[in-house]
């Protein structure tokens, strides 16, 4: 019998060895956070797209004046994180630009080293507060005011300025207080109380001043003329279609002057809400519901209008129809990817079941939902919002979503009863900390909660090998680790058992 080739075991051999991975992209700065100047005492985030550890939690970076000086920042936290904290350890130099220059030793979990950004990272700092004043919005200061004046909008610097109460100072010893009817970020809307006296409610060709008081301070605004003359002449509204955003809405109204709203929503069951109007009077004007509407009702909506001189526009009526609720389930998501789901390089579409075979990152990630409804759902104006609530908070309404894949041929306008909808968040997702929330306007229909607590849905983080790499709903509503199947509402089938 002749020997054996020995070329045929060596060919075994080199079948037999495992697949070569390519290394993950080294770990890369995302961005900082907040994108505005920075408060004396305020921290500053670095964002990155993986979790880093510092070998040296002081040496890791420092912070630069612009004559070269380091600015002292308290030490860094030794534990890997994807989103940094960066604090002075007294305050931050005011009204100034800083700049980060990282050290070495920044690796990710798995060693594998940080390479610093090549560009120049620097961020603003604000200057001191700003004195406390009061301003005019609404009529303005360099008009003179009727006689009859009802309403005031006033902005208030700075904006936390707690108790504000205001006063208009009129000749001699006059001095009237001016109810606050609605207040938001440093903007209130004020009216002028019925009073008796030689002036009702205010002096003729007069001078008359706004003063704010707030903690014992009085803070002085402008001073206002008076003409001889009342404003009667009442206000004409010019309303547009109610537009729907799930189970809230909104009407926009013209106006041929500008005016102060009272509206509200009721059902034919009771059930009423209030329609949200700007604090500061204008000439266009959005009413938004406060709370959303009940599904499937009948709702008259109400509007009452003055000007600022308390002159009543004709009064708005009419009915909308709110739809049944939508019925919808957060049911698989990849957050660790490993293949080119947005298919960077084609392969059919992105997000479905067949990944392509270009670079795998972060905008690979992915969240499938279901609509388990009755009927198709027009994502246009259907206020469906998918919140990702992690270290750097994104907030992506499904109409506006940047990539959406049907897995039944449905579109944004006709999504299919049971079809699965496969879609790309804003910003990047964390693997180990997340909540994901889904609403109809501000109503919750599902949540998802990654981590390590009690009340987890899973523990997220890496997948366990190269196939199993969603996490999905079996049937039995757990969800677990999965080989993916974008597009596919059925239950995961092929799951390991966590």
């Amino acid at each position: 019998m002749s020997p054996r080739p020995h070329f045929s075991l060596l060919l075994v051999c080199v079948a037999c060895l495992p697949e070569v991975m390519a290394p993950p992209e080294p770990p890369r700065l995302l961005g900082l956070e907040p994108l505005r100047p920075l408060a004396v005492d305020e921290p500053l985030y670095l964002v990155f797209s993986r979790s880093l550890r510092p070998a040296d939690p002081v040496s890791a970076l420092r912070v630069l004046r612009n004559d070269g000086r380091v600015v002292p920042i308290e030490p860094l936290d030794v534990e890997p994180s994807d989103r940094w904290s960066i604090r002075p350890r007294e305050a931050w130099p005011e009204a100034e630009w800083l700049t980060i220059e990282f050290g070495e030793g920044l690796t990710d979990e798995v060693g594998q080293p940080f390479p610093p950004p090549d560009v120049v990272l620097r961020f603003e700092t604000r200057g001191a507060s700003p004195a406390a004043r009061v301003d005019l919005r609404m009529p303005r200061a360099s008009e003179p005011w009727p006689l009859n004046l009802r309403y005031a909008a006033l902005s208030v610097v700075p904006s936390e300025l707690d108790e504000v109460r205001a006063w208009l100072l009129g000749p001699g010893e006059a001095r009237w207080p001016l109810d606050t009817i609605a207040r938001d970020e440093g903007r209130l809307l004020v009216r002028l109380p019925d009073h008796e006296g030689d002036c009702r409610p205010l002096c003729p060709a007069a001078l008359h001043r706004l003063v704010l008081e707030s903690g014992g301070l009085e803070i002085e605004g402008p001073e206002i003329s008076t003409t001889t003359v009342a404003d009667r002449l009442a206000p004409i509204l010019m309303p547009r279609e109610p537009v729907r955003r799930g189970a809230n809405f909104y009407v926009d109204v013209e106006s041929s002057e500008p005016v102060v709203f009272d509206a509200w929503a009721a059902s034919t069951t009771g059930h009423v809400v209030r329609l949200r109007p700007p604090i500061v009077p204008a000439l266009s004007s959005r009413l938004q519901t406060e709370l959303p509407l009940a599904p499937e009702s009948t709702y008259r909506i109400e509007v009452r209008a003055e000007d600022l001189a308390g002159n009543r526009a004709e009064d708005l009526s009419f009915e909308v129809e709110t739809p049944s609720a939508p019925e919808i389930e957060i049911s698989e998501l990849v957050l660790a990817p490993l293949h080119d789901w947005g298919d960077s390089e084609a392969a059919g579409a992105p997000f479905d079941a067949q990944p392509g075979t270009g670079t795998v990152s972060d905008i690979d990630q992915w969240v499938e939902l279901v609509n388990r409804s009755r009927h198709p759902i027009d994502l246009h104006g259907s206020g469906l919002i998918l919140r990702a609530l992690d270290q750097t908070p994104t907030e992506t309404w499904l109409e506006n979503a940047l990539v959406l894949y049907f897995g039944s041929g449905g579109d944004p306008s006709w999504w299919w009863p049971g079809e699965a909808l496969v879609l790309r968040l804003r910003g990047q997702m964390s693997k180990t900390e997340l909540v994901l929330e889904l609403l109809h306007g501000s109503v919750p229909l599902d949540r998802l909660e990654i981590g390590r607590t009690e009340s987890a849905d899973h523990v997220g983080g890496r997948a366990p090998d190269l196939e199993h790499e969603a996490v999905a709903k079996d049937a039995l509503g757990r969800f677990r680790f999965c080989v993916p199947t974008p597009g596919d509402p059925a239950p995961a089938e092929r799951c390991l058992a966590w």
